[in-house]
Parts: C-alpha cells; structure tokens; sequence
C-alpha cells in the first residue's frame, strides 16, 4: 500500500522535482556515510593515541627493568668478589692507607689505621656501613692529636 502511494506521488511530480528529490536524497544518504565514516576514523586515532601512549609506557618500564637489572648485576659481581679486593678498592677510592691489613682464618679483615684524619675514617666506615656485602664487626677508635685518630676495626662478607 505505501508503495504504491509512494510510486503514485513520484508519477505525479515533475522531471525538476524528481532530480531534486533524488539529488537531496542522495546527498542525505551521503551525508550519513560520511558522519559514519568520520566517526569511525575518529575511534581509531583515539586507539591508535592510545596504544601509542602504552607502548610509550611499556619503553619506560623496558628501560627501568634493564637499569635495575644492570644494577643488580653490578650488586651479584661486588657480592661475589672477594672481602679484601672489595675493602682495598674502597680504601683506595676513600685515599686511605691502613698500617696494617690482616685477613685471619674467620673469613675476616683485621684493619688498623695510625693517626688517620677522623673525618676521612668516619667517612670511610659511613661507606662500608651502607655497602651491601660488607659488615662491620668491631670498631676502636682512639682519639690521636689534631683531628686524628687511631682505629682498629674487623669486617667480614655479610651472607
């Protein structure tokens, strides 16, 4: 029924009033296609923004793994060195000279220093202190002559 209406109404227009019909017709249709499309290229740049943003953020993870595991590395290779390499290089690194360095048979570094600048050892010992495979077991200090210090002092590798 509504087709035959529509077919009657469209014999009784006029050639001009048939191209504009199909003219706006075509034109709305198109208009619908393009808003759709538009839509459409608008949910992908918002996807495409995003995954960009993740793989941004899965570089910057990538990168904190590599500095931490390059770190940890650092930290297994100075756990695994040896006590009296690791103290003489700090020693050395520090400008410390020790009268006497001793390793005795409890896997210990018997250390003594004479009149040594109490800065420069308190120093040192911060650094021993705070360095993860070295343990501090005993510390004398004995007040020397103008800011010096006599120290004597055992370390060992912490397990």
């Amino acid at each position: 029924m509504m087709k035959l209406q529509l077919q009657r109404q469209w014999r009784s227009m006029e050639p001009r009033q048939q191209i504009a019909a199909v003219t706006v017709t075509t034109l709305v249709a198109l208009a619908v296609v393009a808003t759709l499309l538009w839509h459409w290229h608008a949910q992908q740049r918002r996807e495409q923004q995003r995954l960009s943003v993740q793989m941004l953020e899965l570089a910057q993870v990538q990168t904190l793994v590599r500095q931490y595991d390059a770190s940890h590395a650092d930290r297994s290779a100075a756990d695994d060195a040896d006590l009296s390499a690791l103290v003489s290089r700090s020693l050395q690194d520090a400008g410390l000279q020790p009268t006497r360095l001793l390793q005795n048979s409890a896997d210990e570094l018997q250390l003594r220093f004479d009149a040594v600048p109490y800065a420069d050892i308190i120093g040192w010992l911060g650094q021993i202190e705070r360095n993860a495979s070295i343990a501090l077991v005993r510390v004398t200090l004995t007040q020397g002559a103008n800011g010096t210090a006599g120290v004597s002092l055992s370390l060992r590798k912490r397990q």
